[in-house]
């Protein structure tokens, strides 16, 4: 319950312990919950409170959901699930087992991030479109990947073409968190190459 967090229903799926944390949610649509187990992915009807189906594999992270498509990790795939059925619709394949979190799904194109790698590929069609030098957690914004990098530095990418970003830090220290946030902002307006659309614009360095 949303005022009271009283527990309305639940539903146990079983869970393989791996020794840390499940560190993944659920994501919703047209009235399903999509939910990455260990090692399987479900999807349950929010009305019954039953699984609606389920696939078997060796699923990772967080799932993602659009356009009546389910996007979940497998391996050093990424796997697209018709969300009424389950049935696969295509992979997108990175070669790489350490891709992990959630998928970034757009109109044209599906974003997956590893420690040291992006990829970004066709939505439509599978393909791999491009493969980005860093990697770490990734968000979209206005046309913009931010990608977090474990070496504590936060990278932008742009589409090629766009040569321009505003950016906007505040001259105050943090209030919250310790400790306090400090560094410094590195601009470059290059436009991005013919061979790699997406060039790094800034980065903040927290050191």
């Amino acid at each position: 319950d949303t005022t009271s967090g009283v527990t309305l229903w639940s539903l146990n799926l079983g869970w393989t312990w791996n020794g840390w944390s499940k560190n993944t949610a659920p994501v919703i649509e047209s009235g399903k919950a999509f939910v990455v187990g260990s090692p399987n992915l479900y999807a349950i009807d929010l009305t019954t409170h039953a699984s609606s189906w389920m696939v078997s594999g060796t699923f990772k992270g967080t799932a993602a959901v659009a356009n009546g498509k389910v996007y979940a990790l497998n391996g050093g795939d990424v796997k697209a699930y018709n969300s009424q059925t389950g049935a696969l619709v295509g992979t997108y394949s990175t070669g790489n087992t350490s891709i992990a979190g959630q998928p970034i799904v757009t109109n044209n194109a599906l974003i997956v991030t590893a420690p040291t790698n992006t990829y970004i590929f066709n939505l439509q069609t599978f393909a791999l479109r491009q493969t980005l030098p860093a990697g770490g957690v990734a968000s979209l914004a206005d046309g913009i990947l931010f990608v977090a990098g474990t070496d504590g530095v936060l990278r932008t990418f742009r589409p090629a073409g766009q040569n321009t970003i505003t950016v906007a830090l505040s001259a105050s220290s943090a209030t919250e968190g310790s400790p306090a946030l400090a560094g410094t902002v590195s601009l470059s307006q290059a436009p991005a190459s013919a061979t790699l659309p997406g060039a790094r614009l800034w980065c903040f360095d927290g050191g």
